[in-house]
Parts: structure tokens; C-alpha cells; sequence
């Protein structure tokens, strides 16, 4: 699916946070996460950052 798949894993990311970092971070080519972060703070970056780019609303 690439790309077209994020708005998918993000919303489940947002229902029943898993690790989806990883996928999300190859799909995207980015990562809005900071090294060091707990994996609630790095969930919280990709909500965050699938908001900000109009793949969650």
C-alpha cells in the first residue's frame, strides 16, 4: 500500500497504540520522534505530526 497506508496506521496507532513506529518512519521517510523518546512521547510525535499533515483530523 505505501504511502496511501498512513493515515490507516496512524489511526490505529491513535485507537490501540502499537509499534507501528518503524513502518510508519520507512512509509514516511521521516521520523517526528526524538531519540531518547518513551514510546507514549514518540506515539504522541506521530499523532501529532499525521495531524499537522493532514492525515488525521
Amino acid at each position: 500500500m505505501g504511502p496511501a497506508a498512513i493515515p490507516l496506521i496512524l489511526r490505529e496507532l491513535e485507537s490501540r497504540p502499537d509499534h507501528w513506529l518503524v513502518a510508519l518512519t520507512a512509509l514516511a521517510g521521516e521520523d517526528p520522534g526524538r531519540r531518547g523518546d518513551s514510546f507514549d512521547d514518540a506515539v504522541k510525535a506521530w499523532l501529532d505530526w499525521g495531524r499537522e499533515h493532514g492525515h488525521l483530523i
